[in-house]
């Protein structure tokens, strides 16, 4: 039998990332399990062997990701390999004219979702004591120019690297990729290639494009402690 990975965020044909990730592993022949924002669901044009399933994440519900995670486990056993996908939204409205339902629409998605979602996820790998939690940042460039994408794409990220220092003596191991990068399957292939090392070391920083210096080892992909 496969081995599941567990994909949360934007739905893969609103996030490039998210679709990236999944046809990998679905071309790899692995079960993939997805939870996303979308009521629709959306199947990669390789998906054509049953591997896929996809739930409906509801925005800022803390029961949401407690349920989607316990119907996975129940449905497709044990995720060895586990992705929160966060991307910084587009530059919309300024922020002084920006209305206080679309402020709270906001606020209930990248906030309340993403660290209900996150809560989850670790308690889970806690009670685990194995396998791999990775989170997955990219904000294109010029999106925090925005105050209010700004805003939640920094609490977000500082709740990751606070949590790999908080769960560092762990036996599952964490890390953090980020990108500002438009290359997203150069992005992409930055992860799996780290994921993939035998060396690969928890509760680090990856950043992409990789940062370079005059004592980085010829082929040694490093990480940065948070």
């Amino acid at each position: 039998m496969s081995s599941t990975v567990f994909i949360a965020g934007n739905a893969p044909n609103s996030s490039p990332l998210a679709g990236r990730l999944i046809n990998h592993y679905l071309d790899a022949g692995r079960k993939v399990v997805t939870a996303s924002f979308s009521e629709t669901r959306e199947i990669p044009d390789n998906d054509d062997s049953g591997l896929l399933t996809a739930y409906t994440w509801v925005p800022g519900s803390s029961l949401s990701p407690r349920n989607i995670l316990l119907q996975s486990l129940r449905d497709q056993g044990e995720a060895e390999n586990s992705f929160l996908i966060y991307t910084a939204g587009k530059t919309g409205e300024p922020f002084h004219t920006a209305s206080s339902a679309s402020i709270q629409r906001l606020l209930d998605q990248k906030v309340k979702s993403y660290l209900f979602f996150w809560k989850e996820l670790v308690g889970h790998y806690v009670n685990r004591r194995k396998g791999r939690l990775s989170v997955i940042l990219h904000s294109e460039p010029g999106t925090l120019r925005d105050p209010i994408n700004a805003g939640t794409y920094g609490m977000f990220r500082a709740l990751i690297t606070s949590s790999l220092q908080a769960y560092q003596q762990e036996p599952f191991r964490m890390g953090l990729f980020e990108s500002e990068s438009e290359d997203l399957e150069g992005y992409i292939n930055h992860v799996l290639t780290i994921m993939a090392e035998a060396s690969w070391e928890e509760n680090m920083i990856y950043p992409f494009p990789e940062k370079t210096g005059l004592f980085t080892l010829s082929g040694k992909r490093r990480g940065t402690r948070p």
